[in-house]
């Protein structure tokens, strides 16, 4: 049963990881790139769970390696880099993921709460911005060395922060020193 009716059962399969409903329903024809949902399209939905089997599975059937989600999911890249899913972030590297990709925001489903106890939300426009706001070191590597770039893009209604500032702010100094250099 799909719980959102702008969500296919295709995303319902992917939100469960239910890997074999989910190949099912490609075989009979479902939109691998139906955007719905919170998430947008399958593929950031299985990134975002980090379900590796899922995401090859949809990028084996022509899921749009990066087609931006909606609402506040950018690419699968970026939804992965953001939750530390190394193995999905690897998977979509060799795929051929644009690492330098600039998206929609990346909104954690979990507001981070500040020093003075207030609730914040961190955007990222990039792959790289989401795993290094998020501490995920190695992912940061990652990208790195695949040639992901700490560029700001520019935006009429707002100043987002570089990969470097947002890791700064959030602590993480290791990802601070490897991005200086």
């Amino acid at each position: 049963m799909v719980k959102n009716d702008s969500e296919s059962a295709l995303h319902q399969a992917v939100m469960e990881g239910h890997y074999q409903v989910a190949q099912l329903l490609l075989q009979h024809g479902a939109d691998v790139n139906k955007m719905a949902g919170f998430y947008g399209s399958p593929l950031a939905l299985a990134a975002c769970n980090g379900d590796h089997k899922i995401v090859k599975l949809l990028l084996d059937n022509g899921a749009d390696i990066d087609e931006r989600g909606m609402l506040a999911v950018g690419s699968a890249l970026q939804a992965a880099s953001a939750e530390g899913h190394v193995e999905v972030v690897d998977l979509l590297i060799n795929q051929g993921a644009n690492i330098n990709l600039h998206g929609d925001f990346f909104l954690p489903p979990l507001p981070l709460t500040t020093g003075e106890g207030e609730s914040k939300f961190m955007f990222y426009h990039n792959a790289l911005q989401a795993a290094a706001g998020q501490g995920h070191l190695q992912i940061v590597q990652q990208l790195l060395q695949k040639g992901a770039k700490d560029v700001v893009p520019a935006y009429e209604s707002c100043t987002p922060d570089s990969a470097l500032q947002i890791a700064l702010s959030n602590g993480h100094h290791e990802i601070v020193k490897l991005l200086q250099h």
